[in-house]
């Protein structure tokens, strides 16, 4: 096992439409003593994240885990229950190389804002409500 950090996720993870030094991810490497490395991607959903947390993550065996996902999931309009299949066999895998595995809770989406940064879509409520 590694002494590192690493986080993996959708766009929240990421740190999309934040200043590198104002992120969460940033934020996290000042204070802890050991190296945190961000895999997060923009757009990202649980079953791709499956496709690439091996690579990404696995195969480093780090300390510690940040698994935060499931809001692009709900946009495309996909289950709540396929989203936690996805996130639960991130974890059993993931507990087979730490036990420090952390999961994010997406925040709720401010519709209003939605639809001005990106595009209207039906989805919004659910997206909301499912969160």
């Amino acid at each position: 096992m590694n002494d590192i950090f690493i986080l993996i996720g959708d766009s929240l993870t990421f740190g999309y439409g934040v200043f590198k030094k104002k992120s969460f991810s940033y934020k996290l490497s000042k204070s802890l003593k050991i190296p945190v490395i961000n895999k997060g991607v923009n757009g990202d959903t649980t079953a791709s994240i499956l496709n690439r947390i091996y690579e990404d993550v696995f195969i480093s065996k780090p300390k510690y885990i940040f698994i935060m996902a499931g809001t692009n999931d709900l946009l495309c309009g996909r289950k709540v229950e396929t989203i936690i299949d996805n996130i639960e066999e991130m974890i059993v895998e993931g507990l087979k190389i730490t036990k420090n595995i952390i999961i994010g809770i997406p925040p709720c989406i401010i519709k209003s804002l939605a639809y001005k940064l990106f595009s209207p879509s039906d989805l919004y409520d659910y997206t909301d409500e499912n969160l």
